[in-house]
């Protein structure tokens, strides 16, 4: 993670919040002042002080979007830093030794599909479910297992099981 980008943010969140302080309060200014009752004593037009914080080039509804776009850049910028402190929860999981699989990659590619058919893995293909399951393994020898090379080995296995002659 890099702890200046993070700050910088953590700043530019922070003038954001100011930024948008000084708009709520023109807002509120502006509102008063436009919804203030026109007030007339023994004929004469009674004017009222500015409220402070009262912008006459800005109405409430340019003030209001203003705002809108403020919120939406400080909603983007909390992702961004939940995204820089993420890396260094992640890396403690994935920094978890494999699972040494004993058996033959047939029968993990088994495994891992029948764990998908019965919706244990949520991936959108077989093919995800055996890429996203093979980083958790590793051979007898210590060899990582490959998803394509367990997909190819089930589909041959299956393939001999039913006669089949596999595809070379």
């Amino acid at each position: 993670m890099s702890g200046q980008e993070w700050l910088d943010l953590l700043r530019e969140q922070q003038r954001i919040d100011r930024e948008i302080l000084d708009l709520e309060r023109k807002l509120k200014a502006n509102k008063e002042f436009r919804e203030a009752p026109e007030v007339n004593w023994q004929g004469k037009q009674i004017i009222f002080p500015m409220p402070a914080g009262f912008d006459p080039e800005m109405d409430s509804e340019r003030i209001e979007k203003e705002i809108q776009i403020r919120r939406q850049a400080k909603e983007l910028i909390a992702k961004r830093r939940a995204e820089l402190e993420e890396p260094a929860t992640s890396q403690a999981v994935n920094a978890a030794k494999p699972i040494v699989w004993l058996g033959t990659g047939v029968e993990l590619a088994r495994l891992i599909m029948s764990l998908f058919e019965k919706g244990n893995i949520q991936a959108e293909t077989k093919t995800d479910a055996l890429r996203q399951a093979a980083l958790h393994f590793v051979g007898k020898d210590g060899k990582a297992f490959k998803e394509r090379v367990l997909m190819e080995s089930e589909r041959a296995k299956r393939a001999f099981e039913e006669g089949k002659r596999p595809k070379s």
